[in-house]
């Protein structure tokens, strides 16, 4: 059942409604949007339209939108904590990592000039690294991650079962991140060939290999160690004897300089041949060569970098190092073609891999975490599937409509075309719509919450009082032509709506995400009053883990984040104001409008004559689809006022002499039954209240007072407050005994005030439920 009532004043009209709903659903599950948790070890891939630069610099806002997974690699020479990010678009996917390293690392077996011996030795230093290994088809990967690949006691790396394939992304300080280019950024604090302070910047590649099923255990060089198809990012400073260097640099800018031997240097004779069997070997130029790296503190290079080709040269990388701390980024697309690499070729798929760290070591000593890690490309958040939201819906006439006055706002129903299936059958048809929605228009203005509720697991309140102040969503009903299509012949009054859409252009995340709600309420109603105050994250541009932390609040009060941002609605869409109280099951609401607002998309209450039909529907956290409507009624606006009650003002009472006389005795009696009674003033004047029910009825006055006679009078009071003499006149009330009669002027008038009017209409109906 539904109860409506309605009153109105001299300018506008008031419908009141109170209906039972055991759940207050403010939801809009279609639309609004809940946060995705990332799992445990789980890196979250963000998708991104503004693919981050990849240089190594940290500070690219963008990096701020992908969730942290923080690892702590517990294993090793050198345990300590990596973080990871990842983004991603439609092509390709990009990872960043950061972790602490004291010394920047890259002499990897480099070669240094004995003046003792004459002749060159390699030094025992290596390199810095980071390694991504991804499984592929991995007996064991999901158990225990890249751990599958280490057999304690031998030397190299490789799978247990044949036909086992992992893909690794070795990314290393020395051989392949300067592979592009090498700049010093500050000059460094260097001690052993290594610099302890400093900023350097790196791009190139990451070589990327495989790991595979080794049929001889790790006996050999290599392992189950492979290259992709294609050259890689290296290849070895070394003459065909191995006993020096094949190039020295001739005249390095800096130590980051030295430190690098590219084959573009090489390729612009920015080297001299070290290799005494070559024709162009000078000793004298090799001499001045290597006294410039003595003078920098550097040592010349093992490997010659270059960028790889084909599949080897699948990974971009920029990384930088800076006083201690380690940034490399790459990029790599996400489909690649090549048999020989993981392809994130399915963005609903979980994916395994496991990470490591080197420090100024080879693989033995390298930094590790004995689980598997995961790589998800879910989105942060998702639409929940079900839940809607509670509305009433009044639809008027504004031209006769056909068939209305039997079916109600039946005749706009043609569920077949869905959404699009609300239409008027008749060219010119016009119907007035009065919607209010509780998730896009009735919270627009204010919203709030005066206890502690019960919410479900559907983000609906089961108990608790919840009040709401704003609009309703003003609409106009027309016919439709075929093919019937987006909102059929609803449409919005002119103006702008009480909403719009909480969702980026590509329908993927919420534009913005409140930042601290303070109680369910808060959270599951945004205005744009909220995000103007600052109280709103822009889901695009904000840390990901302000979002994480914000979804964490929503979690703990059980809500969901909405899917519009609510405002004022404007024009006549703005015709019709709202306020309602959810409380304990009862949903209670209150509309206004003015009676005429001139719109032509309205319906004007312009005549008090007419009766103005209309029809009523509910529903319970629902679309369209599923509501509940008695057909059609009829709402008469007449004037009805009655009284609260009425004031009575009887005199002055004078003498003949025309002086008050005091202390005479009124009664006045209703219909010769229930009477009140009183004396008149010192100035002659008496007056009383009677209630309402005195209306219509018969009064008679009892006026007496010692040495006066009594010409008492009966009159009635009728519906509007006027009363009126039986024979038409006031005579006179009171006469001084002497001079009985004597002519004389008529007497006191009675004067009749209506305290107070209170128009009211009950319109009740058994409102039957229909699913179409």
């Amino acid at each position: 059942d539904i109860t409506l009532r309605s009153l109105h004043t001299d300018t506008d009209i008031y419908i009141y409604a109170e209906w039972e709903d055991p759940t207050m659903s403010i939801t809009r599950g279609k639309g609004a949007w809940e946060y995705q948790a990332v799992d445990e070890n789980t890196l979250r891939s963000a998708r991104t339209s503004t693919p981050p630069v990849i240089d190594g610099d940290a500070s690219d806002k963008v990096w701020e939108t992908a969730l942290p997974l923080e690892i702590n690699l517990e294993f090793g020479t050198n345990p300590g904590d990596i973080t990871l990010r990842s983004l991603h678009n439609d092509t390709h996917i990009f990872t960043q990592a950061q972790w602490n390293d004291p010394t920047f690392s890259m002499s990897r077996n480099s070669w240094e000039w004995n003046e003792g011996s004459g002749s060159w030795d390699t030094l025992e230093g290596l390199e810095d690294m980071v390694n991504l290994m991804w499984d592929m088809d991995t007996v064991g990967f999901d158990t225990v991650g890249c751990m599958v690949k280490c057999h304690i006691g031998k030397d190299w790396s490789y799978l247990d079962v044949p036909g086992d394939v992992s893909d690794l992304w070795h990314i290393m300080a020395s051989r392949s991140m300067p592979a592009t280019e090498a700049t010093q950024v500050s000059t460094p604090t260097v001690v052993d060939f290594e610099a302890t302070s400093g900023e350097f910047q790196l791009l190139g590649y990451a070589d990327d290999t495989n790991v595979v099923y080794d049929p001889n255990g790790g006996q050999f060089p290599t392992g189950g160690r492979t290259g992709d198809e294609g050259t890689a990012p290296y290849a070895l400073n070394t003459n065909a004897s191995g006993e020096s260097p094949m190039y020295l640099e001739r005249a390095p800018s800096d130590w980051l300089d030295a430190m690098v031997l590219q084959q573009e240097e090489v390729d612009r004779g920015e080297t001299v041949v070290a290799d005494p069997a070559d024709p162009g070997f000078s000793a004298s130029d090799v001499a001045d060569a290597w006294a410039a790296y003595v003078a920098l503190d550097a040592v010349v290079p093992m490997s010659i970098v270059t960028p790889p080709s084909d599949s080897r040269a699948d990974i971009e990388s920029g990384s930088s190092w800076k006083d201690g701390l380690w940034t490399v980024e790459t990029v790599r697309p996400l489909v690649t073609g090549f048999e020989d690499d993981v392809q994130f070729d399915d963005l609903a798929k979980t994916y395994y891999f496991g990470v490591s760290t080197m420090n100024n070591t080879a693989g033995k000593g390298h930094n590790y975490v004995t689980r598997p890690l995961k790589l998800d490309f879910r989105n942060d958040f998702m639409h929940l599937e079900e839940g809607s939201e509670d509305r009433i819906v009044l639809l008027w006439e504004i031209t006769p409509i056909e068939g209305f006055a039997a079916a109600g706002c039946f005749v706009k129903c043609h569920p077949e075309y869905g959404t699009a299936g609300a239409f008027l059958e008749n060219e010119g048809e016009l119907g007035d719509m009065w919607h209010m929605k509780s998730a896009r228009s009735l919270p627009s203005t204010g919203s709030s919450q005066s206890d502690d509720p019960n919410i479900d697991e559907n983000h609906q309140a089961t108990s608790g009082t919840f009040s709401f102040h704003g609009f309703e969503d003003d609409k106009l009903l027309t016919y439709d032509e075929e093919p019937h299509v987006g909102d059929g012949g609803r449409h919005g009054d002119e103006g702008s709506s009480s909403w719009f859409a909480n969702k980026n252009p590509d329908g993927t995340k919420p534009l913005y995400v409140e930042r601290a709600p303070e109680d369910y309420v808060d959270a599951m109603v945004l205005t744009e009053d909220e995000i103007e105050a600052g109280e709103a994250l822009e889901v695009a541009t904000a840390k990901a883990t302000d979002l994480a932390d914000a979804a964490f609040i929503y979690d703990l009060f059980g809500a969901i984040i909405p899917e519009n941002v609510l405002r004022d609605p404007e024009g006549s869409r703005g015709d019709l104001e709202q306020a309602a109280v959810w409380s304990d099951g009862i949903w209670s609401t209150e509309i206004r409008r003015a009676l005429v607002t001139d719109n032509e998309d309205d319906v004007q209450f312009d005549d008090f004559a007419k009766s103005y039909r209309f029809s009523v529907a509910l529903m319970d956290n629902s679309g369209g689809e599923d509501h509940s409507t008695p057909g059609t009624d009829t709402l008469l606006l007449s004037l009805y006022v009655p009284a609260v009650a009425y004031k009575i003002e009887v005199g002055p009472i004078e003498d003949s002499s025309g002086e008050p006389i005091e202390g005479a005795r009124v009664v006045l009696q209703r219909n010769l039954g229930f009477a009140l009674e009183g004396n008149t003033s010192a100035n002659g004047t008496f007056s009383i209240i009677v209630p309402p029910e005195w209306t219509d009825s018969t009064i008679f006055s009892n006026v007496t007072k010692d040495g006066f006679q009594d010409l008492s009078f009966a009159g009635t009071i009728d519906d509007v407050g006027s009363f009126s003499p039986m024979d038409g006149t006031y005579p006179p009330m009171l006469k001084e005994g002497e001079s009985i009669g004597e002519e004389t002027t008529p007497g006191p008038v009675f004067t009749i005030t209506l305290l107070a009017m209170l128009g009211a209409l009950v319109v009740t109906g058994l409102v039957r439920r229909s699913s179409r």
